[in-house]
């Protein structure tokens, strides 16, 4: 499970990134430091970016995990090296991972009773209105009932707090972002151009973007139990620029940091963003059940 959770939080970083619409130049090659403070992780995330192909490699102390989106065949890799496999999504992966997700929530409908789904209604209709703290509260409770947590989640709200701080070379604007009244990061964040990098190339980007909100639509469609899960808004950063340095917050505790390092322009080779010869394809949803 441990590599499962590992590749989870990975994916989420990438989405995060992704959510940025960050602009890069072709046949960019960027480099960030992330720290992972609970578990006192160092670890190095490297992104390339070549015309519509995009590879991103994760190399924690004791794992590595590579991730390849293919635009021109509107694909995604997800490789691990040590074992020299890799899971594969596409349009179809996801359509079969949507039908083994509806085969769940079905499961879990039958086995609860009439009264356990109208407490559920009731608990989804008021957990819109609730303060952050009996909102978790009341996950919590849900989670009992069918092992998922499915409160929605408030849009983050961006404030700029500063400007003109440096980290490293660059100066930057730092904005803290809240959700449900509560600071749950801090971002740093560069003009483009300081950076290195240029606003005209946004496709990958864009391609990817779409790629994943179209599988995070199917996820949660199939995953919806019993009653409506209310859609967060989408609340795109207000800023126009790159962020070179972010904090996470969980509570009062700082989570994660991340950094960028460096910025390059070297010519990436093209095997770079295909599978290796030697590389074992694994079913997505077998490596979720099996949790590695």
């Amino acid at each position: 499970m441990e590599s499962y959770q590992r590749i989870s939080r990975w994916l989420l970083v990438t989405v995060v990134l992704m959510g940025l619409a960050l602009p890069v130049m072709a046949g960019a090659k960027l480099v960030l430091h992330e720290e992972i403070v609970g578990d006192h992780e160092q670890n190095v995330i490297t992104i390339w970016l070549e015309g519509d192909r995009l590879r991103m490699e994760y190399r924690a102390v004791d794992d590595e995990y590579v991730l390849i989106f293919r635009g021109d065949r509107q694909v995604m890799w997800l490789l691990q090296p040590q074992s020299k496999t890799y899971v594969e999504l596409d349009q179809e992966a996801m359509r079969k991972m949507t039908e083994h997700m509806s085969q769940m929530r079905d499961q879990m409908m039958q086995q609860m009773t009439p009264q356990q789904r109208a407490m559920m209604q009731r608990m989804m209709e008021q957990m819109k209105d609730l303060p952050p703290e009996q909102r978790k509260a009341m996950e919590e409770r849900m989670r009992g009932m069918t092992g998922m947590g499915m409160g929605p989640t408030s849009p983050p709200v961006y404030k700029q707090v500063a400007s003109g701080e440096k980290v490293k070379q660059w100066t930057c604007r730092r904005y803290e972002v809240y959700r449900d009244d509560q600071k749950v990061e801090d971002i740093w964040v560069a003009d483009f151009e300081t950076v290195g990098l240029s606003s005209a190339d946004l496709q990958v980007f864009e391609q990817f973007q779409e790629f994943l909100q179209a599988l995070s639509r199917q996820i949660g469609e199939s995953m919806q139990f019993l009653v409506t899960i209310p859609k967060e808004e989408s609340s795109q950063p207000p800023y126009r620029g790159f962020p070179v340095k972010s904090v996470v917050y969980e509570g009062a505790q700082v989570e994660s940091r991340a950094e960028l390092v460096s910025v390059e322009h070297p010519a990436v080779p093209a095997a770079s963003f295909e599978i290796p010869a030697d590389y074992t394809r694994r079913e997505f949803m077998r490596m979720m059940m099996e949790g590695n």
